[in-house]
């Protein structure tokens, strides 16, 4: 799973940020760089984020849970949609569902199936993940030097 926070419109990191099942100590060690939550920090966040947050030490918006399953968080406040192919699901209608409200989270909790694309709107911030499938983000290409041939006829 890819999840990329824009701010702006425009990437907030160079990377996507990734998250996978961890299974054991050894790929702990080997992928120090993956994650299993991809969490909100509210130090870090804007004041119209901190009021969706609320007294939350950290929110994780996105985690692989116990059984590596891919699980979206959302609270009251946060805006976006899940789409899976065509069919497509609002924060707003997850909210809503009681199927899908978590107590404890004081909102909704969504596992996500391969191939799910989600936007989460929270205050200024927009995230944009998909589990599964193409990249989210793409890295340009070194520009190639020109060769002899292209030198020539330039």
């Amino acid at each position: 799973m890819e999840i990329v926070e824009l701010v702006d419109g425009a990437p907030a990191s160079q990377e996507p940020a990734k998250l996978r099942e961890r299974s054991g100590w050894l790929s702990r060690v080997l992928e120090r760089n993956r994650a299993n939550r991809f969490v909100l920090d509210p130090t870090t966040a804007p004041v119209e984020t901190l009021q969706i947050l609320g007294d939350r030490e950290d929110f994780a918006l996105l985690e692989i849970d116990e059984t590596g399953r891919p699980v979206l968080h959302v609270l009251p406040g946060m805006a976006g949609e899940l789409r899976i192919g065509v069919c497509c699901m609002s924060v707003e209608h997850m909210l809503a569902d009681p199927a899908l409200r978590d107590p404890e989270l004081g909102g909704a909790r969504l596992p996500l199936p391969y191939g799910a694309r989600i936007r989460v709107v929270c205050g200024p911030r927009i995230f944009v993940a998909r589990v599964g499938g193409p990249p989210l983000m793409r890295t340009p290409l070194p520009a190639a030097e020109p060769s002899i041939p292209q030198l020539l006829h330039a």
